[in-house]
């Protein structure tokens, strides 16, 4: 077979591909948000079983449907009862929908397929992966605010207590000097001084 056989079969092959592996896909999301990590097309070729899985959870899986139904048998604690796929059964679509996102759910996602009537049970399948989605979870801006910005001056809040310190300080110094006045008068005179000019 010649090199130009090889690479015309190559890409025979990849155009017949229902699922085109692409580079990663990014998405941000702030805590509390339902959010769809998206994943390409898996057409009606007998897809049988579609795994989400974290890429830095040890060995329990994000989402595990297979004979129809989610399997929870192995799945992660935290992503318990907030996780589906966009579509079921399986048609056309492969992305995961996730619920109520923590700051904990940050992170790299794989989607991985089977295919065909292989029927072994195991909770890990050992495909390629199909796509990979990083999940960014962004802070909300801090309370207090309007701008999200930390800075101040701009928020009209922060300069509620100046309007107290004027009338307060210009009390206090009215007080003081009247109470030096006070004081300075009932201090003892000296005459000498008086007649030389010093008070």
């Amino acid at each position: 077979m010649t090199v130009f056989h090889l690479i015309l079969t190559y890409f025979l092959l990849e155009s017949a591909s229902p699922l085109k592996r692409t580079g990663q896909t990014n998405v941000t999301a702030e805590p509390g948000q339902n959010i769809t990590l998206p994943c390409g097309s898996a057409g009606d070729r007998g897809v049988i079983a579609v795994e989400w899985r974290r890429t830095d959870l040890d060995s329990d899986y994000v989402l595990l449907y297979r004979d129809q139904q989610l399997d929870p048998e192995h799945q992660h604690p935290s992503y318990q009862n907030r996780v589906d796929l966009q579509n079921r059964p399986i048609k056309d679509d492969l992305s995961l929908v996730l619920e109520n996102v923590t700051a904990d759910d940050g992170g790299s996602y794989e989607c991985r397929i089977q295919r065909g009537t292989d029927r072994e049970k195991r909770s890990v399948l050992r495909s390629a992966p199909v796509c990979t989605v990083h999940l960014d979870v962004a802070l909300p801006p801090p309370p207090g605010n309007m701008d999200g910005s930390t800075d101040e001056s701009k928020d009209p809040q922060s300069h509620q207590h100046l309007g107290l310190v004027f009338p307060v300080l210009t009390t206090a110094l009215i007080i003081g000097g009247l109470m030096w006045k006070s004081h300075v008068k009932s201090l003892p005179v000296n005459e000498a001084d008086v007649e030389e000019g010093r008070l």
